[in-house]
Formats: structure tokens, sequence, C-alpha cells
């Protein structure tokens, strides 16, 4: 409840503690792996790889993420019908937490081959779109979109990806997306912030750095392009 509220923060606390309780509960364990895969993500495409924070943060994590879904994939799961998909989507999770990127993208297409635009395809979708090259991950992501409208994840990765293609009004819109559906999000403020400074509107990206910094007071990266801005 707490992640579709977008309350992350909340929702790993709830994830931790569940899977604190039950090793075996393969659930949770999925989940709070793909939450800090999440986070892996952001600071791949939001953070200045001289953001020491961030680095120190993304080679905890990938070890952390990596661990769990080690678990995640030898977990129970109920129904007993759901067990073979969500483990081969601990599986796509865990080789992409290895930097195994083209067996984790062959994993993903593979399935999204299986379930076409059914529910549960937007998740292989958002998977293999950080396989591909910004053009071919619009395409995906606009799939796994049309699939599941309100995935705040799948808008800030095509905000990126429309950006790194010269698209700053696109990347301002899906950016502006993902902070309606998870408000005060610091990597999504910086991202808007970069699509709003390219497309020449340097006031509004000074106010979203101003909002990253109160959201994240530790973001070397947001200081940084406030002061570039």
């Amino acid at each position: 409840a707490w992640d579709l509220l977008g309350r992350r923060r909340l929702a790993i606390d709830a994830w931790e503690r569940a899977a604190g309780l039950e090793v075996g509960f393969g659930a949770a364990h999925l989940a709070l792996g793909r939450a800090l895969l999440d986070r892996i993500v952001e600071i791949e495409l939001a953070a200045y790889p001289e953001d020491i924070h961030g680095k120190r943060d993304h080679q905890r994590l990938r070890s952390d993420a990596e661990a769990i879904l080690d678990l995640a994939q030898r977990g129970d799961f109920s129904p007993e019908t759901a067990a073979a998909g969500r483990r081969e989507w601990a599986t796509a999770l865990r080789l992409f937490c290895l930097e195994k990127v083209e067996e984790a993208g062959k994993a993903c297409a593979l399935a999204v081959e299986r379930l076409g635009d059914q529910p549960g395809a937007e998740a292989f979708l958002w998977l293999l779109s950080l396989t591909q090259p910004p053009e071919d991950r619009i395409e995906s992501l606009a799939r796994a979109l049309a699939i599941r409208p309100h995935d705040p994840m799948a808008a800030f990765c095509r905000g990126h990806a429309r950006l790194a293609l010269s698209d700053a009004s696109g990347a301002v819109e899906d950016f502006s997306k993902a902070l309606v559906l998870r408000p005060e999000w610091a990597a999504a403020l910086l991202g808007r912030a970069d699509a709003r400074r390219a497309s020449g509107n340097v006031e509004g990206a000074l106010a979203d750095y101003d909002a990253a910094i109160r959201s994240d007071l530790r973001s070397t990266t947001a200081f940084c392009r406030r002061g570039s801005a």
C-alpha cells in the first residue's frame, strides 16, 4: 500500500521487516530486490560519477540487491501457479544486478514474447528497456506504461531516454508524471530540472534543483547542477 501511495521509503521498511521475519518469503524478497534495483537505476541515470555518496550507495545497493534476489529465486511463492513467473522475474533482476546485461535482456525479451501486452509484461519491458539504446528504450517503456500507466519508474526512465534524444519537452512531461505518482522524488526533480534547463527554462530548473536539495540534502549532484544552471 505504501508503494502505491508513492511512499517508497516506508514500503522498503515494510518489505525489509517481512523478509527478516521469514527467510523463505519469496514475495517480500522479490519486492525488496526490485526496490533496491530501482535505487541503483536512479543513481546510474541521475547522479554524477563523482558523487561520492551516490557511488557508495550504488556499490552497497548492488551487493544487497543481488543477495536478496538470490533468496527470492529460492523462496516460496503463493499461489503456486504464480511461482514460475515470479522466479523468472527474480532471475532477470538478479542477472541485471550481476551486470550480466545481455543475459538479462534476453530473459526479458523471452518473457515479453510470451506475455505480449498482458499485465505482468510491463515489469519485463521496463527491465528490457535498461538494456537498450534510447530509441528502443522509449518504445519498450511506452508499451510498459500502456499496460500500467501509474508506474513512476517507467515514466522516470522514459524521461531520461527522451532527454538523451534532446526531447526536452517530452522529458519534462515524463518527469512531471513521475512526480505526480511519487511526490518529492529527488531523482525525478533532478531529471526535470535538467530537462527544463535544456529547454531554456532556467528559473524552472532552479526551482526543481532547490526542491531536489530539500528532498535529499546529501545530493552532491543537485548542488553542482544548481551551481551551473
